[in-house]
């Protein structure tokens, strides 16, 4: 200025109006510092920033707060080991050090804690501090609380996931119905072609007509069930509690399913802990829908041993007794990781092509026991080990009044019970072995029955497996195999894609299903069908299909 001042010769009124000038500049950038200052210190989330060896130059007042400090000026000089354990320190360190070095910005996700000490997660943003030189000079960290928004992405994909999982489940419980309602139907009209060609014994004609009730029947336990679960989910269910003998409907119980239990080689049993000389207040029809509805779970999901109905006196007082009445099995049980979703509605522990979980079921069975359970105030609660069966236990507090009438049964099975056994069985057929060699893959023994039936009047020889690992394994050579998509151990497309494989390319393969959707038969040719049929199938479409092999 000096200079200034003797080149241009100032005069004390031009020196004077330049220092006033000067003053001013300083005292706006003291006020912008002032104010840049002030916004720094109220930035949201955690901003800080350090030398190179480390040491924390300044922050805003979040950060200085987090740490327990009233203002970042207490935060200035602090390195990383005055707040973190050693190790913590010595990683951050070299986060640091790496920022210095590449010269590059570093992110990162992290678990902490928020101002209260409850676990919160941070995203965190570390760049190079450089001068007005542009030469690093330390680090500038920003880190923000992200735990809403990562809580809110969870919570989104959770519900997502449900509502696939829901969407999966309804799908499956169209093709199962799809199936469960179709299989009867085709049993139904397979027989009424066969009684229409006449020519049959009379004890045979017996036995189709007797079969025709059952499928009957079938169809319309499954319409009541999915009218059960309508009704239950709005709401329009009646409870009528009375006084009943339990050991009564126990006895019917028993007396309903001794047979399906036998069919199957199974014994069903009743085990009552200790006599009960009282009556129960309950409602005894959906006391008694809940017991049939397990224990026909239970004799569905079990090959061999046995299904146990146990009833447990826990604790009796003047007028109240806590009964557990429990469905035991010796069946295949349930995984640890599905006991919890068994009682959903529309769930089966397996897809709609492979039977083992949907034969003759909806999905809807548990979940109509739970609701009905939940009219009862009964608990029901489930424990299985794989491979080693499950118990399904009824907990629940009754009103009791005494009765000395009542006496613990001892259960055989009724006349009327006993009388109702129609089980066709493949073995007991005649096999003609005559032209067209026929492998039939079919695990439905009525089914068994009329394709057999129906192909020994074309005078083919036929051989029938019950599963596909049995179809997989024969050596046997043919001119056609039929294969049933839905099949107790693997899908009928896996079967036909091994079939194809292994067989000659001369072999006809043809796919049978009750699934009519597009997706199953495009599912079926590219499995190697040379074609697929609907179910059920006339001897008029079966005539064609021969001939044109």
């Amino acid at each position: 200025m000096s200079q200034y001042v003797t080149k241009n010769k100032l005069t004390p009124t031009e020196m004077e109006q330049l220092l006033q000038e000067k003053e001013k500049k300083i005292t706006f950038l003291e006020s912008e510092n002032t104010l840049l200052h002030n916004v720094i210190a109220q930035v949201p989330g955690h901003v800080y920033w350090m030398n190179k060896e480390g040491t924390y130059l300044g922050c805003n007042n979040a950060n200085a707060q987090f740490f327990g400090f009233s203002s970042p000026d207490g935060f200035i000089g602090k390195c990383h080991n005055d707040f973190f354990n050693p190790d913590i320190a010595k990683q951050l360190h070299k986060v640091d050090q790496g920022v210095i070095a590449s010269g590059k910005e570093y992110y990162v996700e992290e678990e902490s804690v928020d101002t209260n000490n409850h676990p919160a997660i941070y995203l965190t943003k570390k760049t190079p501090f450089t001068n007005h030189e542009g030469e690093t000079i330390g680090v500038i960290g920003v880190s923000f609380d992200i735990s809403d928004r990562k809580k809110m992405e969870h919570d989104l994909k959770i519900a997502k996931e449900k509502a696939e999982a829901s969407d999966h489940a309804k799908s499956q419980f169209i093709a199962v119905m799809n199936h469960e309602l179709n299989t009867p139907l085709a049993s139904i009209i397979g027989l009424v072609d066969l009684l229409k060609n006449g020519n049959l014994p009379p004890s045979e004609e017996k036995n189709m007509l007797s079969t025709i009730k059952n499928c009957t029947q079938h169809l319309l336990n499954l319409v009541n069930q999915v009218l059960d679960f309508t009704r239950l989910e709005k709401g329009n269910s009646h409870v009528d509690k009375t006084f009943i003998n339990l050991s009564s409907v126990i006895q019917e119980v028993y007396n309903l399913l001794y047979i399906t239990a036998k069919n199957k080689g199974l014994e069903l049993r009743v085990h009552f802990n200790q006599h009960i000389n009282t009556s129960i207040f309950t409602d005894p029809h959906i006391l008694l829908q809940i017991l049939i509805n397990l224990v026909n779970n239970a004799i569905k999901f079990t090959q061999k041993g046995h299904v146990t109905i146990q009833v447990n006196v826990n604790s009796q007082k003047a007028q109240t007794i806590m009964l557990e009445l429990a469905v035991i099995d010796t069946g295949i049980g349930i995984p640890a990781d599905k006991l919890e979703s068994i009682f959903q509605p529309f769930h089966q522990l397996k897809d709609a092509y492979t039977r083992e979980s949907s034969r003759n079921g909806t999905g809807l069975g548990l979940a109509i026991v739970k609701k009905l359970s939940e009219q009862l105030n009964i608990k029901i609660n489930v424990s299985s080990k794989p491979g080693q069966g499950s118990i399904f236990s009824l907990m629940g507090e009754f009103k009791t009044c005494d009765d000395n009438t009542l006496t613990t049964p001892v259960l055989t099975p009724s006349k009327k019970t006993s009388a109702n056994k129609t089980n066709i069985k493949t073995s007991d057929l005649t096999i003609a072995a005559k032209k067209l060699r026929i492998l039939l893959v079919e695990d439905d023994p009525v089914i068994q029955y009329i394709h057999r039936k129906m192909l020994e009047r074309f005078q083919c020889h036929i051989e029938i497996v019950s599963n596909g690992h049995d179809a997989i394994k024969t050596e046997n050579e043919y001119d056609i195999v039929f294969v049933d998509i839905s099949l107790p151990d693997i899908s009928g497309f896996e079967v036909i894609k091994t079939l194809r494989n292994q067989k000659p390319p001369t072999l006809q393969i043809i796919a049978l299903t009750v699934h009519t959707g597009k997706k199953e038969k495009q599912a079926c040719i590219q499995a190697g069908a040379n074609k697929f049929i609907n179910k059920p199938i006339t001897q008029a479409k079966l005539r064609k299909i021969l001939m044109q092999v």
